[in-house]
């Protein structure tokens, strides 16, 4: 099973964000249910049980938590994402990586990704409409930790809930 350990998050109007750069960008939004913030992917578990172990005794605050402003990763631009930024977050992704034993290298930035980019017809328009969505309330996700199990499919990936944390 391809598994990841994720919350769900809920943007306001995903549709207007769309309008917004129909013109600037060509690109595969995720599907409006499948909006979340990635903590860790763990990749092809045969079976989860030891993870739900380690992690059924993992203690956060349950909060809800604003998505503000847009960024992106790559150079060019390959993926679009909405930014949140919380010490909650933070926290728990640490406590996640502790319990799990992973050791990573890299920083950790707390994001939900909104589209892969494929074609970026206008990189100074691109911008400029980044910096208009800059410090702006775009949603809002109750802070659950879920294990979620992804398939892929033609029509894109199916999420499953196997374990609420």
């Amino acid at each position: 099973m391809r598994l990841f350990l994720g919350t769900f998050a809920k943007i306001d109007n995903l549709d207007s964000i769309k309008r917004e750069f129909k013109d600037v960008i060509e690109a595969k939004w995720v599907e409006e249910e499948n909006i979340h913030l990635t903590y860790q992917f763990l990749g092809e578990i045969e079976n989860p049980k030891d993870i739900i172990f380690k992690l059924k005794n993992i203690h956060y605050k349950k909060i809800s938590v604003e998505i503000i402003s847009l960024g992106y990763f790559g150079r060019p631009p390959k993926i679009l994402y909405a930014k949140t930024k919380n010490n909650e977050i933070e926290s728990l992704y640490k406590d996640i990586c502790q319990k799990l034993n992973i050791k990573t290298d890299k920083k950790f930035i707390p994001h939900i990704t909104l589209s892969r980019i494929k074609k970026i017809k206008n990189i100074n328009m691109f911008l400029t409409k980044i910096e208009k969505f800059k410090n702006r309330k775009l949603g809002y996700m109750q802070l659950e930790l879920f294990l979620i199990k992804s398939e892929l499919t033609s029509k894109g990936p199916k999420y499953t809930v196997l374990e609420k944390f």
